[in-house]
């Protein structure tokens, strides 16, 4: 039997559910997409509720630092978990109602698009 710790839990791999809301916004709204996340993730936080991975632009990714964007687009990701899909179902009618009142639905250009993935077993 080797002598070794157990190989710690994957940071990247999810206990439950993961939402990811994507949408693009005008180049020209670079800093008014950040504030208003900035004033979702405080509400969010006052209501209760988790407040996400945090938001990540495109172009910014580490692993694509050359991303082929849509000409006049700047593509957004936020990133969410929860512990079951019940507490997921429950928490996006607040998340989105919380995003109209921030600011930041209206700066998405065609909407915000939401994708929820379960762990596989």
């Amino acid at each position: 039997m080797p002598d070794q710790a157990p190989p710690p839990e994957d940071p990247h791999r999810a206990a439950g559910p993961v939402v990811f809301i994507y949408f693009r916004s005008s180049p020209n709204d670079r800093d008014a997409v950040r504030t208003a996340h900035a004033r979702l993730a405080l509400a969010l936080r006052e209501a209760g509720l988790p407040t996400g991975d945090g938001l990540a632009l495109r172009r910014e990714s580490a692993r694509e630092p050359l991303a082929v964007e849509a000409p006049g687009y700047l593509t957004w990701l936020e990133t969410y978990r929860a512990a079951d899909l019940d507490a997921v179902r429950a928490q996006l009618a607040a998340l989105e109602r919380l995003a109209g009142e921030s600011g930041l639905s209206a700066l998405a250009l065609n909407g915000r698009h939401t994708e929820i993935f379960e762990p596989c077993a």
